[in-house]
């Protein structure tokens, strides 16, 4: 009984180292596992800080990206006003004196309206929309201008003082309404932009 229980107390501690290195392993091995886990959140949580600052500068590059583009096509809807304005004063002077409007004027006052027109709707692209709105504005004024600048000769040629009278206070109205369309838009754009058109 004696031999027995020596045997048995050797297996037991025999036992009891192997599950010791066993834990000991065991316990490195979970350690291990611990510290990659923790290494792989806390990369994880790099990537996300990195993607989140990224797509913070994305958005503050495109943001710059569209005031940029929305000051230039602001500048060339300025400049085809000036050049529509420009080209719509002889025509307006003829008028008031009961005189034609030659060809040449009549040109150059629709190419410069063409003009606007295209000027002011690149900015749609852009925005934002009450930008967009007083663009629009400008645009459909200065096309009720143009239309009462074109049926002058009609109005002129027709011996109907009533009509030219008609005709003249239409025309200087309508003039009258651009203008303050253009005046809007500018305050509108020195709103939206921090900038101040002249004109």
């Amino acid at each position: 009984m004696e031999f027995v229980f020596a045997q048995n107390d050797g297996m037991d501690q025999g036992l009891a180292a192997a599950l010791a290195g066993i834990a000991g392993v065991v316990g490195a091995g979970i350690g291990g596992l611990a510290t990659a886990y923790g290494a792989r959140v806390g990369a994880q949580k790099t990537i996300e800080a990195v993607h989140t600052q990224a797509a913070h500068q994305a958005s503050a590059e495109h943001e710059q990206w569209t005031r940029e583009h929305r000051r230039q096509a602001c500048d060339q809807a300025v400049a085809a006003w000036m050049q529509f304005y420009t080209e719509s004063v002889p025509c307006q002077g003829r008028i008031s004196r009961d005189q034609d409007i030659s060809e040449e004027q009549f040109t150059a006052l629709h190419e410069a309206f063409i003009a606007l027109t295209i000027a002011t709707a690149k900015l749609q692209l852009w925005g934002p929309d009450n930008l967009v709105s007083s663009a629009r504005n400008l645009s459909s004024a200065a096309e009720q201008l143009h239309v009462a600048t074109l049926s002058w000769p009609r109005a002129l040629h027709s011996g109907d003082t009533a009509e030219v009278s008609a005709t003249q206070e239409q025309v200087a109205a309508c003039n009258t309404n651009a203008s303050a369309a253009w005046h809007f838009f500018a305050s509108t754009a020195h709103t939206t932009l921090g900038v101040r058109l002249q004109h």
